[in-house]
């Protein structure tokens, strides 16, 4: 009885050498697994172990080929067999497949430690405080216009070390070759999740996730006060984030140069095009965009610039499509205002009321230039939602 109670206890023993071993080496083992993904995307480690798998399981196939085959009592036609046997390729030819994958993987793999590295070292000197990646994230929904990808956002520790806050799946539009356009959604997108706060500086780092002619790339932004605020009052949920920041672009170089000497005031509206037409009515004989094609009178051309700026001169406003297209200046808005409620304009003159009316029944964004002082007004469902001096 005391021989099997001694035995009993050398084995408990043993168990709980071997269960204070494992808790020693899990932690360890976790904490590796963590400061690795710090550094390499997940996407890129499942690469390499399904790579990995995939040599394996060639190996594999290759030893079985070598196997004679067996015979059965229906034979089958033996130029087919033959012919079957032909087609499958030699063991040499899958193992330098395998490893030119590998040696593919193994460069994406670098590229992506250089541009974490690099992105690390920059965010350090620059003193930035934030830095945002992407990489190819899963397939949210099906679409020929949009590519999914992995948006992950660190944040600089009190240690001076940038740790991941969040990471999340989102998709975006494919673009043009050298449009930055999507990194301005992606950001306004994490202002709205509330992972990105006013006043941040941003080293944003990225590779072939935005497209196949790109290997890296870095852009340093700072979350300035207007970039914030179009950002949490929704200002580009219908219209391109480029459109909005042209017109107000324009608005603020107007509202500080004037023309001609004298200070100006004018107004942007910018909507569904059969929405803004429907309130509208024009003062002039003859509309000074009407017979260009829409290409060449988009407000986000530059070269278009001093045209809107001479056309300020004149009264009523600019109507503007949500792709960015001018569709006339010197525009009067036919509204009714006795029936709208629009708080906050007592003391307003007739251009900054139309354009808040016009706002309120079309959901259209109003751009409004002060005479007395050039200070910009942003509209939003009939109210002031932003203020620029």
């Amino acid at each position: 009885m005391s021989i099997k109670q001694g035995r009993r206890k050398i084995v408990l023993r043993v168990d709980e050498d071997y269960d204070s071993l494992m808790s020693y080496k899990a932690p360890s083992l976790g904490k590796v697994e963590e400061e690795r993904n710090k550094v390499i995307p997940s996407y890129v480690m499942e690469a390499v172990r399904s790579a990995f798998q995939k040599k394996l399981s060639n190996f594999f196939d290759a030893r079985l080929q070598k196997e004679p085959v067996p015979e059965v009592s229906v034979s089958p036609e033996p130029p087919v067999l033959k012919e079957e046997r032909a087609e499958q390729p030699e063991p040499e030819s899958f193992v330098s497949e395998e490893l030119a994958r590998l040696e593919t993987v193994s460069q994406a793999l670098n590229m992506e430690k250089l541009i974490g590295t690099a992105a690390v070292t920059l965010s350090r000197d620059l003193k930035a405080n934030c830095i945002v990646t992407i990489e190819k994230g899963e397939v949210i929904e099906e679409g020929l216009g949009f590519d999914s990808i992995k948006v992950v956002i660190f944040k600089q520790a009190k240690s001076g070390n940038y740790q991941r806050t969040i990471s999340y799946n989102t998709q975006i539009k494919k673009q043009q070759v050298g449009s930055v356009l999507p990194v301005k959604e992606l950001l306004m997108e994490a202002v709205n999740k509330k992972c990105i706060e006013k006043g941040d500086k941003i080293v944003f780092a990225g590779g072939e996730s935005m497209g196949t002619w790109l290997k890296g790339f870095f852009f340093v932004l700072d979350v300035d006060k207007v970039f914030f605020n179009i950002s949490t009052h929704h200002l580009t949920e219908n219209i391109n984030a480029d459109v909005i920041e042209s017109v107000i672009g324009i608005a603020q170089e107007i509202g500080a140069e004037g023309r001609e000497g004298r200070s100006i005031g004018t107004a942007f509206v910018i909507g569904l095009r059969d929405e803004l037409m429907k309130y509208s009515k024009p003062l002039l004989k003859m509309n000074p965009f009407a017979g260009l094609v829409e290409e060449s009178r988009k407000v986000t051309d530059p070269e278009i610039k001093e045209t809107v700026k001479n056309l300020a001169q004149l009264d009523g406003v600019f109507l503007i499509d949500e792709k960015g297209t001018i569709l006339t200046a010197g525009t009067y808005i036919n509204i009714d205002q006795n029936n709208l409620e629009l708080p906050g304009l007592q003391g307003f003159g007739t251009r900054h009321r139309c354009t808040a009316a016009l706002t309120k029944l079309t959901g259209a964004i109003g751009v409004v230039v002060s005479a007395s002082g050039g200070t910009v007004r942003i509209f939003k469902d009939g109210r002031i939602v932003m203020k620029l001096p």
